[in-house]
Formats: structure tokens, C-alpha cells, sequence
């Protein structure tokens, strides 16, 4: 499995023109209760939108300055899981 993956994401709020497909880490099992899914379609909803609109962030343990990534909705396959 590759070490990165494609995300759509935003460094700041805005409008559809902040928003980047961006190459970047793929995320590691780091908490009992993680879940990686490689995914095989994702949608962008309302709250997504509202997100970029604000640049409020849904991830609580993305580390400061990392990209907003959207797309919380989504269908894939499990590639690993936490202990839990």
C-alpha cells in the first residue's frame, strides 16, 4: 500500500477556490479505536461546506497547520484497525 494518498483539502477558509487535490501522508493507526478505510468514493455534504465556508475543522487530533481535509462521507473497504 502506497504512503500517501489523494485528499481534497483547504489550508484556510473560503470559497470552492480554496480547496486542492493534494498528495499527501496516509494516515497511521495511532489510538485503539482507529479505523483505516481505503476509500472508494467520497462525497462533499452540507456540513463539509459549512466547513470550508468557516474553516471550523471535524478531525480534533489533526496537528496545527495540517490541511482541512473534506469529504466526511464516504464508501471504501478496511484496511486496518485499531486494538479496540
Amino acid at each position: 500500500m502506497s504512503e500517501t494518498m489523494r485528499a481534497l483539502a483547504m489550508f484556510a477558509a473560503g470559497g470552492p477556490e480554496v480547496l486542492q487535490v493534494r498528495e499527501i501522508a496516509r494516515p497511521k493507526i495511532e489510538r485503539p479505536s482507529d479505523v483505516l478505510v481505503r476509500v472508494i468514493a467520497a462525497g462533499v455534504n452540507p456540513a463539509d461546506w459549512q466547513n470550508r465556508k468557516s474553516g471550523q475543522r471535524h478531525d480534533p487530533y489533526a496537528p496545527t497547520g495540517s490541511p482541512t481535509i473534506l469529504g466526511i462521507d464516504g464508501v471504501g473497504v478496511i484496511e486496518d484497525i485499531g486494538g479496540n
